[in-house]
């Protein structure tokens, strides 16, 4: 923001001849009369630099000499608005609406204020009243008023106004994309699809469109026609990248190996040197057992990128699929001593050290997998279920631990694994919330364990 002391020049000279006038009167503490549309005019200017101070001293000499002037008192709280003082721009209102009941600006901008105080029913209501009162150019006030609610993130009810632009038959991209995003936005992705695609009736070439009707299609997964989206951007523009890696995670999802690496591939002939199209090739290579050509993919990788924990844990997986259990061992912990809080790379040293019957280390290895994940049921489910099979001594007392101190997701996916299993039963109390059932369940833990 503008310093109050930062001019920007008036593009128009009458205004600029008008606010040099007004400010020689200030220097000079002289009285020099303003109409009151010069006035408005001035103020208007400062304001538009962000010169609210100055705004607002202008409106204190304006008042005086016109005190029932509603566009005077208007463009006053509108500065106290943008100053960020909004009560106290609530509080003309007070002295304005008695005056000017039919005046749509004063309801317009009352509504934003109360929208930015969190006020929004308020806000809408007044919204409401500023187009009530308005005789023309309605369709000006509501893309003002829907503006406003997209930039507060208010798009449900941003719809409500776009949707009467629509009945009023604007039907332009400008009015249709907001429409589109504010659907996606509110998780109504298919509604999001309809307009998107009366988007591409007024433009079929806009790759940019199509990439985002494929990422809306994806939302549903609707893998067959987001492939179709992203492959008209493909067939538009042949460096869609964006749209190709697409192209290329689909066909992976759907198992059709050719053909992802067909675009993978494709992909990394015009980017040589981009680690995470490599990956993803030596990936398929792994899952498919070609570990020759999975370790050359990572391998050249490290040949640019030699500190790359992900290249050193295909390398891991490569070595344990083969059984060169230390060899598997020795890549695991070049990765973690890169990238210590990986929960994958944990749970692949668990493995690699059950198979190598160190179980106790390998426990270790599966409760840090777990702790570290955020939402990976996986991990977790390795652990508990290595827990139960090798049936430690302490086994009690780490799920008691695990039970207190992990953060809620990791809690739910131990509970369930627990309740799913029969390993303890709730009885009647699955009902409970979450941390009542983690309470009750430690306490059973504990209490089983001092029976035994």
């Amino acid at each position: 923001m503008q310093r109050d002391d930062d001019f920007q020049p008036a593009s128009n000279p009458e205004i600029a001849s008008l606010v040099k006038r007004y400010e020689m009167m200030i220097f000079r503490s002289e009285n020099a009369f303003f109409d009151m549309e010069e006035f408005l005019d001035i103020i208007s200017y400062y304001t538009d630099n962000h010169q609210y101070n100055k705004a607002l001293q202008v409106t204190s000499i304006a008042e005086k000499q016109y005190p029932f002037s509603t566009d005077i008192l208007l463009l006053k709280a509108n500065v106290l608005f943008k100053k960020d003082k909004k009560k106290e721009a609530l509080n003309i209102f007070k002295k304005i609406e008695p005056l000017d009941t039919q005046n749509p600006e004063l309801y317009f901008l009352k509504g934003n204020i109360l929208i930015s105080l969190g006020q929004i029913k308020e806000g809408i209501h007044n919204y409401k009243k500023s187009i009530a009162v308005l005789d023309e150019d309605k369709d000006t006030l509501l893309f003002s008023i829907s503006e406003y609610l997209m930039y507060k993130e208010l798009y449900n009810e941003a719809l409500e106004f776009l949707e009467q632009l629509i009945e009023m038959g604007y039907d332009d991209d400008d009015v249709l994309n907001d429409i589109a995003l504010c659907y996606e936005k509110t998780g109504n992705n298919k509604k999001s699809v309809l307009y998107m695609t009366q988007l591409l009736d007024i433009d079929p070439f806009d790759e940019m469109l199509w990439n985002h009707l494929g990422d809306l299609y994806l939302k549903e997964n609707n893998h067959d026609m987001a492939l179709e989206a992203y492959f008209f951007a493909f067939a538009i523009n042949d460096e869609a990248y964006e749209s190709i890696e697409h192209i290329a995670e689909i066909f992976q999802q759907k198992g059709d190996k050719i053909n992802a690496l067909k675009y993978y591939n494709f992909l990394l002939s015009k980017h040589p040197k981009e680690i995470q199209y490599q990956l993803e090739i030596a990936t398929m290579y792994l899952q498919s057992n070609d570990f020759d050509k999975a370790k050359e993919y990572y391998l050249a990788i490290l040949d640019n990128t030699p500190k790359n924990p992900d290249a050193f844990y295909g390398i891991a997986q490569i070595e344990l699929k083969k059984q060169n259990f230390n060899k598997a061992l020795d890549m695991i912990y070049v990765a973690l001593l890169y990238d210590k809080d990986n929960p994958a790379y944990y749970n692949l040293r668990g493995h690699i050290r059950l198979a190598l019957n160190q179980k106790e280390k390998a426990l270790d290895d599966f409760e840090k997998s777990c702790r570290y994940s955020e939402n990976n049921s996986k991990f977790c489910y390795d652990y508990l279920s290595v827990l139960v099979e090798t049936e430690f001594a302490d086994m009690v007392d780490l799920l008691s631990s695990l039970l207190n101190s992990t953060k809620i997701e990791t809690k739910k996916i131990i509970v369930d694994f627990l309740i799913q299993n029969n390993i303890f039963d709730l009885d009647d109390n699955k009902e409970l919330d979450l941390n009542s059932m983690t309470k009750i369940l430690i306490s059973k833990l504990l209490s089983d364990k001092n029976n035994n």
